[in-house]
């Protein structure tokens, strides 16, 4: 499959330019690679773009629901890029599947109030961030994260919540 199809989960085709035209976005992901660790406000700042880009975006737009909860910050994207942050010491430009996996069956079910129920929405939209990361940037680990969210994920994420969240 050419990088500008992508596959949607009614195997329909969408078709999306290979690269943003957006210069600012389509570097963003560069900058976060190359700030020293230490610099937390710029990457927080440079993440803020990556994830306002995310938000007005043919992968976000085609999710079939807004995001989870913004008042509780729970949309992936935001999860993710901030819990890799502060627990791997990593931006979400150097987010590798260990760190996903992690973050989804260990981090994520005892942090973040995500209810069993929204397991299957929270795994689409951090599909749908890897793909435009994927897209708009240049992102080699994609197949491989990709991989991690597809399969059996949902399934998994959405046991391993209720398993936490049962008495």
């Amino acid at each position: 499959m050419d990088k500008t199809e992508r596959d949607t989960h009614e195997n329909q085709t969408l078709t999306l330019p290979a690269h943003a035209d957006d210069e600012e976005d389509r570097d963003a992901l560069d900058e976060l690679r190359a700030l020293p660790k230490s610099n937390r406000l710029a990457r927080a700042d440079i993440e803020d773009e990556i994830l306002t880009a995310f938000d007005r975006s043919p992968e976000a737009l085609a999710l079939p629901e807004p995001p989870i909860d913004l008042e509780l910050n729970t949309d992936a994207p935001f999860v993710l890029s901030n819990l890799v942050a502060e627990w791997f010491d990593v931006t979400i430009a150097s987010l590798q599947p260990h760190h996903l996996e992690e973050a989804l069956f260990q981090m994520i079910p005892r942090m973040v109030p995500l209810e069993p129920e929204d397991a299957r929405k929270f795994i689409d939209q951090a599909t749908a961030f890897v793909r435009f990361l994927d897209r708009a940037h240049v992102f080699p680990q994609a197949p491989e994260l990709l991989r991690v969210l597809g399969g059996d994920t949902p399934a998994r994420f959405e046991a391993r919540l209720r398993e936490l969240r049962e008495p």
